[in-house]
């Protein structure tokens, strides 16, 4: 994205994240399975007008 180069320029990202049962339960998801990826990238080239599977 342009301009976007420095956005976090001098941003300490230190303690940005707190490993916390909260945070976990409410911010970080199970990794896609398989089927929801094949069926993402299906939908995205779709979208795009491109049939190949």
């Amino acid at each position: 994205m342009e301009g976007t180069e420095n956005m976090f320029e001098g941003f300490d990202f230190t303690n940005f994240w707190e490993d916390s049962a909260y945070a976990l339960e409410e911010y970080v998801s199970k990794p896609p399975s398989d089927e929801l990826i094949a069926s993402a990238n299906k939908n995205f080239l779709e979208s795009k007008g491109n049939n190949a599977a």
